[in-house]
């Protein structure tokens, strides 16, 4: 723990920034104060009427601010939880959704198990890892991509020749196998699950078993594996019953993974995915993350702060929450150490999830 940057964030940062230090950094001193101010921030308070309004909308995946994959996402960002009464009765209702798609007793979501995922993830992740259905979920997820890794490795697509209507759009597209991808089911890694997987670990689940972490590792490797890194952008399309199509989309492209980050297009990702990775020890220790750790330290300043790029931190509306299109901490973006301030704050985080999974005797 580096204490003089600590206490640095702690001076200059927003209530935010000193919220998240208080209560990941266990400095308890005025806890309370600091979360009833948060709470009532401008910021919170447009976040947390996104997440209210979602139980009469139930808008889950899209760009838009008021989806839940944005809305929840950005709760999680600035430590807000289960543990927030206010926004706990929309969190059951989407618990008793999921219930309801797990046991397939009708179609549920409108973008079927993309919605279950992004919903399952938040929530094992704001206090109902526990759960049943919410432990009944990951085990499954972890056991269909497990057989995808086992069964058809990279062989994912399936020839188009005997599916007829495909449109016009979609004619570029590679068809992914209906085995693998369709309908209320898919067995393609995607992002979501790394949210989902964390859980685990982080959350000290009763999932974290041996087999499981090594399902676990299963999955890291087979991101990292150059051929799931050549595999096309979203995958391509899946075949739905009455002859429907429909991207498949999230897979977990790494920027920078085959050329220099200074170069790439997409990297506005780069530190989410770093904090993202930086549970798992298996993706921690691949050349793509020590290339990106070596990256993100060249932005060090003299005084031992950090000052990324500003796209590396952006806060733009209606963008993906889990494509880092949402990753302010509160920061005024006219104060002159706004950047200074959240980069330093994303880095600290990045190397703490380091050293404490790396202590973690399961690994």
């Amino acid at each position: 723990m580096n204490s003089f940057l600590l206490k640095w964030l702690f001076h200059n940062g927003n209530p935010i920034i000193k919220y998240l230090i208080a209560m990941r950094y266990n400095q308890k001193n005025n806890m309370r104060e600091l979360k009833q101010l948060i709470l009532n921030s401008e910021s919170v308070r447009y976040w947390i009427h996104n997440v209210l309004n979602v139980k009469d909308t139930l808008k889950i995946h899209d760009s838009f601010d008021e989806c839940f994959e944005n809305a929840m996402g950005k709760l999680l960002l600035f430590g807000i939880t289960d543990k927030i009464n206010e926004i706990k009765p929309v969190l059951n209702y989407l618990l008793e959704k999921l219930k309801q798609f797990v046991l397939k007793k009708e179609k549920i979501f409108k973008h079927n198990w993309c919605d279950a995922n992004i919903i399952a993830a938040y929530l094992a992740n704001s206090g109902y890892h526990n759960h049943d259905i919410i432990k009944c979920y990951i085990k499954k997820r972890l056991e269909n991509i497990d057989e995808l890794i086992n069964r058809f490795k990279f062989d994912i697509y399936i020839d188009k020749h005997d599916f007829k209507n495909i449109p016009s759009s979609f004619t570029g597209y590679p068809l992914v196998n209906p085995e693998i991808s369709s309908g209320n089911i898919s067995k393609l890694p995607g992002i979501f699950d790394l949210l989902l997987f964390r859980s685990i670990i982080n959350k000290k689940s009763v999932l974290c078993t041996k087999q499981n972490i090594k399902k676990i590792h299963h999955f890291i490797d087979y991101v990292f594996d150059p051929q799931y890194q050549k595999l096309p952008d979203g995958y391509g399309i899946q075949y739905e019953t009455g002859k429907k199509y429909y991207k498949v989309g999230w897979n977990i492209s790494l920027p920078g993974f085959f050329n220099d980050l200074s170069d790439e297009r997409n990297v506005k990702s780069v530190v989410l995915y770093a904090e993202l990775f930086s549970y798992f020890p298996r993706a921690a220790a691949t050349v793509w993350f020590h290339n990106v750790m070596k990256h993100l330290e060249s932005f060090k300043t003299k005084n031992e702060t950090y000052m990324f790029p500003g796209e590396y931190v952006q806060e733009n509306k209606n963008q993906y929450f889990i494509l880092g299109g949402h990753m302010g901490l509160g920061e005024n973006r006219r104060k002159k150490q706004w950047l200074e301030i959240e980069s330093t704050y994303w880095m600290l985080q990045i190397k703490r999830n380091i050293k404490s999974v790396y202590a973690a005797a399961q690994f």
